[in-house]
């Protein structure tokens, strides 16, 4: 396990990291990405390389912040199974990683219907190039 954390406060925490975005419109706080990355980063530090590797690879690549940091967080999942091996550390980072896409899904469907195709939504010009 990463950080020593007593269940009552780790319950706490997921209980408001999982109300707060549901709660609370999308168009006011955003779709829960800072969040998730926030709480992966506490509680599984050995993501943390991996994850910034595979953001600048992605952002360099794609130049499109939102979706590599997308991609960095799928590693948290791998880095429960294989750093922590912890079944119920893989389970955790999977739906906070479930809540986020569920959260952007729509704004993907409004980029792509915008765009025209998803080539244009996830590889882009420049990091301005927006929709």
């Amino acid at each position: 396990m990463g950080v020593q954390v007593s269940r009552r406060k780790f319950l706490a925490s997921t209980a408001a990291a999982v109300a707060g975005p549901l709660i609370v419109p999308a168009s006011v706080l955003g779709k829960g990405g800072a969040t998730a990355i926030g709480i992966l980063a506490l509680l599984m530090p050995k993501a943390i390389p991996l994850a910034v590797g595979i953001f600048i690879l992605a952002l360099l690549l794609t130049r499109y912040p939102t979706f590599s940091y997308g991609l960095a967080l799928l590693c948290a999942p791998f880095v429960a199974w294989l750093g922590y091996e912890s079944g119920k550390w893989v389970l955790f980072s999977v739906i906070i990683l479930l809540m986020v896409l569920i959260r952007y899904m729509p704004r993907l469907l409004e980029m792509r219907s915008t765009g025209g195709n998803w080539k244009r939504v996830f590889i882009r010009k420049g990091l301005k190039d927006r929709f």
